[in-house]
């Protein structure tokens, strides 16, 4: 018996050394991070109505104050580890005057697949009249897998941009329904109507300016009367 257990020792423990030294190998492999970066740009068009009597210049355009808050939110990761956490950017939002670009460095130490949203926030005052914002919520999905010791990284939509319209024009039609009254001529009532009917990027100001140069048609037509 002792011969045999002599003989079966090394045939036993040698491939058991091997495997264990094989195992420690594969646990002393370090894995570099990857860092990816998210692009997300603000973009603002500026419509202007074809009116000579409120035609604007680039100047006005150049003096408007907006300011855009573009976040970016984890929403889920799909990995062998459950307790992995979805890596984020250092600063989960950027903020801009108008409009710009930018970018988030996202570092990834992990293999997995995860989902983030990315949307904008703008506070609306009533100096933002004529502003429609873009309120697309992008979805973004990165893969990480492991290649050669290595993290490869797979971004679904890399580049994300925002586009705000403003209409510089409203807030001169308002101001010309505004300077309107009794003692306004047909004309001037008629041209501001066209300049109103011309609003298409706010159906809110335009029903109110309507109801308001209803208003004063009624005034106007009665003044006649008298």
């Amino acid at each position: 018996m002792k011969k045999i257990l002599n003989v079966l020792t090394p045939i036993i423990v040698i491939p058991l050394i091997t495997i264990l030294l094989t195992a420690c190998e594969d646990e002393l492999v370090e894995v570099n991070p990857t860092t990816i970066n998210l692009q997300v740009a603000v973009k603002n068009d500026i419509l202007k109505l074809e009116i000579d009597e409120l035609e604007e210049t680039n100047e006005v355009a150049s003096n408007l104050e907006l300011e855009a808050i573009v976040i970016i939110e984890a929403i889920s990761a799909t990995a062998d580890n459950d307790e992995l956490e979805i890596p984020m950017p250092s600063n989960a939002t950027i903020e801009f005057d108008f409009s710009g670009d930018d970018l988030w460095a996202i570092e990834f130490t992990d293999e997995g697949i995860f989902e983030y949203r990315v949307f904008q926030e703008i506070d609306l005052d009533e100096e933002s009249l004529g502003l429609t914002i873009d309120e697309t919520v992008f979805y973004v999905n990165i893969t990480v897998e492991l290649d050669n010791d290595e993290l490869v990284v797979t971004i679904d939509n890399d580049e994300i941009t925002f586009v705000n319209t403003y209409d510089i024009a409203i807030t001169k039609v308002q101001t010309l329904v505004e300077q309107l009254s009794a003692e306004s001529s047909r004309a001037e009532l008629e041209l501001a109507l066209t300049v109103v009917e011309a609003i298409t990027t706010n159906e809110t100001i335009q029903t109110e300016l309507l109801l308001k140069l209803t208003e004063i048609d009624n005034e106007i037509t009665m003044r006649g009367l008298i």
